[in-house]
């Protein structure tokens, strides 16, 4: 069984990051994907803090040093690149 949600998520990250960075991160054929856990970590993350308003400060962020390294990683070896 297919999750579409989840094929749709990958492809839009490897087509905006090929895009946008020059390199795909290759979240389509890798489902292991660091960067794509991270980056979907991330987005739950802005989801969660903009529905909680004043009380954004009890949020606990799950991983964040992980997100932040595979997002730098990934904007680093961008830079490289280029």
């Amino acid at each position: 069984m297919v999750r579409i949600d989840e094929l749709l998520f990958r492809f839009s990250l490897d087509a905006a990051t090929d895009f946008l960075l020059g390199d795909s991160v290759g979240s389509l054929e890798d489902h292991t994907s660091n960067f794509a856990a991270a980056f979907n970590e991330v987005q739950r993350v802005q989801a969660l803090i903009t529905r909680a308003g004043s009380v954004v400060h009890f949020i606990h962020w799950r991983g964040r040093q992980l997100m932040e390294r595979q997002c730098c990683e990934m904007a680093d070896s961008a830079q490289v690149l280029q």
